[in-house]
């Protein structure tokens, strides 16, 4: 048993330095727990290199928006050796959805990172 335990120890550690990237995501500004349909929010992206060196170009980043979309965006910048930032400023789509997120997706040879914010909103 408790072989079986430190092998599940040892795989659950690979599993969570696996990722290249961290990525996080950020409201700034007032911060809410339900918006409205047309709220416009700025979202402050932070993706951190784990391994220092990574073969993707940040342009490589894929950002997708459902119940959302990006009005504007500033371009990317270092603000720490490994680390970049980016806000987005988004206006929520009155849909009929009750929620609307923000996926980032870096996929590279080293498994990359994935940042996803969920926002509440109500179309009223």
């Amino acid at each position: 048993m408790k072989k079986l335990f430190l092998i599940l120890l040892f795989i659950t550690e690979f599993m969570i330095v696996g990722k290249a990237c961290d990525i996080k995501l950020v409201v700034t500004g007032e911060k809410k727990d339900t918006y409205k349909a047309e709220d416009v929010i700025v979202i402050n992206v932070t993706v951190t290199y784990i391994h220092r060196i990574c073969e993707l170009e940040l342009s490589d980043t894929r950002i997708t928006c459902t119940g959302m979309k990006i009005v504007d965006a500033t371009e990317w910048k270092e603000t720490q050796p490994g680390t970049f930032t980016k806000d987005l400023k988004v206006r929520l789509l009155q849909d009929g959805n009750p929620d609307a997120s923000l996926k980032i997706i870096r996929k590279c040879s080293a498994d990359g990172g994935i940042g996803l914010l969920k926002i509440k909103k109500s179309d009223k």
